[in-house]
């Protein structure tokens, strides 16, 4: 219990400078806030001009498409706001040039792996959520359908066994520069990666569709849970999920403590 106080305290501690650090410098915040969401509009092009051609796209009509990428852009922007900057200072903390040394992260009365890869919030990311949200229920209203609470709460597991996916796989690729001095290609691979989410799962086959369904699923970011919001897909396949995402959480947290014997041999 004591050990989940310091955490929930950590968490609570981080977003209040975070806030505060907002109303300093609101500039930053507001330009972010303004432009990012435009590139939605890219994708609500692209998904106007495909339901000009054709009313069905592996199953799913025009609305269903809003609701996918609605669904993937929310949970795109909410991992990014969450753990996306922490992540990305790891590259300089564990090289040892950053204002905050892996040594000292590692002496906290904390988690190691939750103090060096979170708790510092990138908050303009907010309005991008709020635009993703908006395209799901936009989605909704247009084509009408009936959704039971049941479905509503596979939705939301769903969203979060992704972000748990989206955090693993770029942890995973952040603690490889234990292993590789100057690692160049984490982000754009991670952001490569979760382009695979946007679109349905059916489009994705043979060892592609093995890998991105279901060794990494990144479709939980968009098709599967909209498919369950839809009631296409059964509820006894969220075992198959959770024991999937569970073991790559955990296979990830034996990576780190792994991996921090090799960051031993780097400082000595």
């Amino acid at each position: 219990m004591g050990r989940l106080r310091r955490i929930f305290r950590y968490y609570l501690l981080s977003l209040k400078f975070d806030v505060k650090t907002l109303f300093a410098y609101p500039e930053a915040f507001w330009m972010a806030a303004f432009t990012q969401p435009l590139w939605a509009i890219v994708q609500m092009i692209f998904i106007e001009t495909l339901y000009g051609q054709t009313s069905n796209f592996l199953g799913y009509s025009k609305y269903d498409s809003y609701m996918l990428y609605g669904t993937y852009k929310a949970i795109q922007s909410l991992a990014v706001m969450i753990f996306y900057l922490r992540l990305q200072d790891l590259t300089e903390e564990i090289r040892g040039t950053s204002q905050w040394s892996l040594d000292m992260m590692l002496l906290k009365p904390i988690d190691s792996q939750l103090f060096a890869t979170s708790g510092k919030y990138w908050l303009p990311e907010l309005t991008n959520i709020l635009v993703g949200a908006g395209m799901v229920m936009y989605g909704l209203v247009n084509e009408p359908r009936m959704i039971n609470g049941l479905q509503i709460l596979a939705y939301f597991y769903v969203l979060f066994l992704a972000l748990i996916v989206v955090y693993v796989l770029y942890f995973v690729l952040q603690t490889l520069l234990f292993w590789f001095d100057y690692l160049q290609v984490g982000e754009a691979f991670w952001i490569r990666m979760q382009g695979f989410g946007k679109y349905p799962r059916e489009l994705y086959h043979g060892g592609l569709g093995v890998l991105v369904n279901i060794a990494i699923p990144v479709t939980l970011m968009g098709s599967v849970p909209v498919e369950y919001l839809l009631g296409r897909i059964p509820y006894t396949m969220l075992a198959m999920y959770t024991v999937v995402v569970a073991a790559l959480f955990f296979l990830s947290r034996w990576f780190w403590f792994f991996s921090l014997k090799r960051y031993s041999s780097f400082s000595s």
